[in-house]
């Protein structure tokens, strides 16, 4: 750890603290708040060292984990979305379809039942 500069360092707390907390925090600015930094340093050390936006990051874990609610458990959308604190399913779908070309019911669908 001592061997990382401060960039690495910011982009590795940043991602634990993702997995710490995307199911209540998902904005970059929130992230950045607890990091003790501003939300456009944060953009652009992430942006600097991974070539992808600090917000795909969040986006990417919430996505993980709607696939696998979806794919691995008998929880409706509405239960999903309350459980990632969307607004509600309808949030939770225009999210998902955005990444996935295709609704929450339909990719659950794809799966045979576990």
């Amino acid at each position: 750890m001592k061997n990382q500069n401060r960039a690495q360092q910011i982009l590795n707390q940043y991602l634990d603290l993702i997995e710490e907390h995307y199911q209540d925090k998902k904005s970059v600015s929130e992230y950045a708040n607890i990091l003790e930094i501003t939300a456009k340093h944060l953009s652009e050390t992430v942006k600097e060292l991974t070539n992808r936006s600090a917000l795909f990051y969040i986006h990417m874990r919430l996505m993980k984990e709607i696939r696998y609610l979806l794919v691995y458990t008998k929880l409706n959308i509405k239960q999903i979305s309350y459980t990632l604190n969307f607004e509600n399913s309808s949030e939770l779908g225009r999210f998902f379809k955005r990444y996935e070309d295709i609704s929450p019911s339909k990719y659950r669908l794809s799966f045979p039942n576990p």
